[in-house]
């Protein structure tokens, strides 16, 4: 149950960061970003709650939210069209994924620029061992 005027205030911050994004795609037609902080954890660390990188403990919830979704939640919270794609690969051989956002209702755009990436890079044609 969320009280009224903490919703009507999350709206009001929502309403913010499209504008904000708004502002963004004036200037550029994609946004690029990486879709997590780190590759994807082990269900071993997605069991314990932590994964280590760097020598650090980085625990996968805290106070704001789930730490896997952090790099995604402006594009859904905006509901702009963006996509993940593969844009290589970590030393272990895992995938590392990249965001493609764009403006309202341009998914065409979002879908061509990951189209022409995968075919420019050609990850697709690698597979991870299992």
């Amino acid at each position: 149950m969320i009280p009224a005027p903490v919703y009507v205030t999350a709206q009001r911050v929502r309403r913010l960061l499209c504008q904000e994004f708004d502002t963004a795609f004036e200037k550029v037609q994609v946004i690029v970003a990486p879709t997590l902080f780190s590759t994807a954890p082990t269900i071993e660390e997605c069991n314990r709650g932590y994964i280590e990188s760097d020598g650090k403990r980085i625990n996968l919830q805290d106070r704001g939210g789930n730490f896997l979704t952090r790099y995604t939640i402006p594009f859904n919270v905006t509901g702009l069209p963006t996509i993940s794609v593969c844009c290589g690969f970590s030393s272990s051989g895992l995938p590392i994924g990249m965001q493609i956002s764009a403006p309202p209702f341009q998914e065409s755009t979002v879908f061509q620029v990951g189209d022409a990436y995968e075919k420019a890079a050609e990850w697709y044609k690698r597979r991870p061992q299992l």
